[in-house]
């Protein structure tokens, strides 16, 4: 994988696979958000998805969106690579969060 769009595609594949909700978050009026949320077995975790090839960065608003989240309770995490794509799903798909 490439690009960030096809390692969210993955994602959302593996999601699917496992019976696990996952949706791309598209926010007109909420600019940092994550770009998915994936649920499944009583976790809710909001993905921010990196491209593979390590020339993204987390903006300022996206660090204090992810942080936000985490401070009231919820968890977030960065995803660059299709390993940590599998460990994520493998957590969400045994409820470890």
């Amino acid at each position: 994988m490439k690009t960030e769009k096809q390692l969210q595609d993955y994602i959302i594949k593996e999601c699917k696979k496992r019976d696990i909700l996952c949706h791309k978050l598209e926010s007109r009026t909420s600019r940092g958000w994550p770009d998915l949320i994936l649920m499944g077995n009583g976790v809710t975790i909001f993905v921010e998805v990196k491209s593979p090839s390590g020339t993204g960065e987390l903006s300022v608003l996206q660090c204090r969106t992810l942080a936000d989240i985490q401070d009231h309770g919820g968890w977030s995490e960065v995803v660059a690579d299709k390993e940590e794509a599998d460990v994520l799903v493998r957590a969400v798909v045994r409820g470890d969060y």
